[in-house]
């Protein structure tokens, strides 16, 4: 993350951006407590205010084996195509 740049990806295709007043100003595991969303639709602005920094290893500690690494493809109906991603999930706390 830098100040020039304070864009995030966020799910579903959708963009955000750091509030620059934040206090995370590092790369890395971000845990936004405050999400918010200014207008509607495509032209909507997703800011997130209130973020907390995670070390990827406490994480890994605390859910330990509920981590999986998996390979994801699904079928989008609105764009009629398929998307696939590899990602880190959680079976929960």
């Amino acid at each position: 993350m830098n100040a020039k740049n304070p864009a995030v990806a966020l799910t579903n295709n959708r963009r955000g951006q750091i509030d620059p007043a934040t206090v995370a100003q590092h790369v890395g595991l971000l845990l936004p407590i405050e999400i918010t969303e200014i207008g509607a639709g495509s032209a909507a602005k997703t800011v997130l205010s209130i973020i907390t920094e995670l070390e990827k290893e406490w994480v890994e500690g605390v859910l330990g084996e509920r981590i999986t690494r998996e390979r994801v493809t699904e079928f989008n109906p609105r764009r009629a195509r398929w998307r696939s991603w590899s990602g880190r999930f959680s079976t929960g706390w």
